[in-house]
C-alpha cells in the first residue's frame, strides 16, 4: 500500500470503513453448555440401565406373577429413567442420591 491509500483510509469515518472482525464483535453471552450426542447417549444408556435394574428388583421384591410384566415394566422404567438422565444429567442423579439417602424406603 502506498501512503496515499493509507491517508485515504484514515480520512473515512467509521461507518464508511469496511467491517472487520473487531467491528463486528457483539457482547452476547456465550451459549449454555449443551451436551453433545455422545454425552446424551451415555446419559440415556446409564439411566436406562438403572431403570431396568429398578424394575427387575421391584419384580423380584414383590414376586411378580409373570415375566412379561417385569419386562414391560423394565422397558417403561428404562425409557423414563433414560429420558430423565439425558435431560437433567447430574441434577437427576443428585435427586436420586438425596432420595435414597433420606431414608424414604
Amino acid at each position: 500500500m502506498t501512503t496515499q491509500s493509507i491517508d485515504f483510509l484514515s480520512q473515512l469515518n467509521p461507518s464508511q470503513r469496511r467491517p472487520n472482525a473487531q467491528n463486528n464483535m457483539t457482547k452476547t453471552p456465550p451459549p449454555p453448555n449443551r451436551p453433545d450426542r455422545f454425552e446424551l447417549s451415555v446419559r440415556f444408556v446409564c439411566g436406562a440401565i438403572l431403570g431396568i435394574v429398578i424394575a427387575i428388583s421391584a419384580g423380584l421384591l414383590w414376586e411378580a406373577q409373570s415375566l412379561a410384566g417385569v419386562l414391560i415394566g423394565g422397558l417403561i422404567f428404562a425409557l423414563i429413567f433414560g429420558f430423565l438422565t439425558a435431560r437433567y444429567g447430574d441434577k437427576f442423579w443428585k435427586f436420586l442420591a438425596d432420595l435414597f439417602h433420606s431414608g424414604w424406603w
